[in-house]
């Protein structure tokens, strides 16, 4: 398809083609519904050029291709949802899918969700090129298995000096890759985040950009009762005593579930966020608070006890005709 909108392909059986089986050239708003590729020596779907973009691919296995996916539209805001690709190996730079910045532009604002890619060279390769840096991508629930070189790579054959920035990629596993787990040769000025991904992390090479790995935080505030408590202020602080966030319980007892960074990882090194502090105060109680290491997904529950209760009691009595009077405090907790 080339200079085109609006197209639609539904239950597609593709076989053995040389090159392309499906190129959207300067093609936008179309969709590919249900589709069953195998065998090409370039890409099964390749979105490429100035006005590609906003373009949905749904349902789709392929095996045995250079790319399974190939997204470099100057648009962006393409959608690839239920992907599953097998031996994407054809060429020295095979990947599952790859999402690639070029001189026509970004794929700002694109959103791939349930991948999973096995056995390719590489299963995730995130890019830029042409002085290009890419940016804005989600990639949302992947599994990236066998990979013969790099499960998750952020990087530009070109040079560092463009690459790929603010990707965010949530739920995933990333095993067994033969090269590293996730491979970071973009720009020092780039970032990119791993949101409750599991991976090797002795087998992550960031020799330029920055990597940060984060996790989910559910916080829960309760009497010791196990009673919710609403409106209580909860607060975090990281190693550092930097504050992370502040926020009011609802009627259940919770706030709504954070991201927090475990660590980020450049060419320097691994810098860490954790052990974190989370403080709680509501009215009526006293302040409660709770450490935590963060290295996976948690739920830490803050107990408020109810204030002290100061009680007395007295009695008057005489000792050699001299009026005392006896008192007795107590509190009750």
């Amino acid at each position: 398809f080339q200079d085109s909108t609006g197209n639609t392909l539904d239950n597609n059986t593709i076989h053995w083609i040389h090159v392309y089986s499906i190129m959207f050239y300067n093609t936008n708003y179309s969709v590919v519904y249900n589709t069953n590729a195998k065998g090409t020596h370039g890409d099964f779907i390749k979105v490429l050029n100035t006005y590609s973009g906003y373009n949905n691919i749904t349902n789709f296995t392929g095996d045995l291709a250079e790319f399974c996916v190939f997204l470099s539209g100057g648009l962006g805001h393409n959608r690839v949802l239920n992907l599953n690709c097998n031996n994407a190996t054809e060429l020295t730079g095979a990947s599952g899918v790859r999402i690639m910045a070029a001189s026509w532009g970004t794929e700002n604002g694109s959103y791939l969700e349930n991948l999973t890619i096995n056995n390719s060279r590489n299963g995730i390769f995130y890019s830029g090129r042409e002085g290009v840096i890419n940016g804005n991508v989600t990639v949302y629930n992947f599994t990236i298995l066998n990979s013969l070189n790099d499960g998750l790579a952020f990087w530009d054959p070109y040079g560092t000096s463009n690459g790929a920035n603010s990707g965010l990629f949530i739920n995933g596993v990333i095993n067994n890759s033969g090269g590293n787990d996730v491979d970071s040769q973009t720009s020092n000025n780039n970032n990119n985040t791993l949101l409750n991904v599991t991976f090797n992390q002795s087998k992550a090479s960031i020799t330029a950009g920055v990597v940060y790995v984060k996790w989910f935080l559910e916080v829960n505030v309760t009497d010791q009762n196990s009673v919710a408590i609403n409106n209580a202020n909860v607060s975090a602080f990281d190693k550092t005593l930097t504050q992370v966030f502040t926020e009011l319980t609802a009627p259940n007892g919770y706030i709504t579930t954070k991201n927090l960074t475990e660590y980020l990882q450049n060419s320097s090194g691994r810098f860490l966020f954790t052990n974190y502090t989370v403080n709680a105060s509501a009215s009526g109680y006293s302040n409660g608070t709770a450490q935590l290491n963060l290295t996976t997904n948690s739920k830490i529950t803050v107990i408020l006890k109810n204030p002290p209760k100061w009680s007395s009691n007295s009695t008057n009595g005489t000792v050699a005709g001299t009026f005392i009077q006896h008192s007795v405090n107590w509190t009750d907790e």
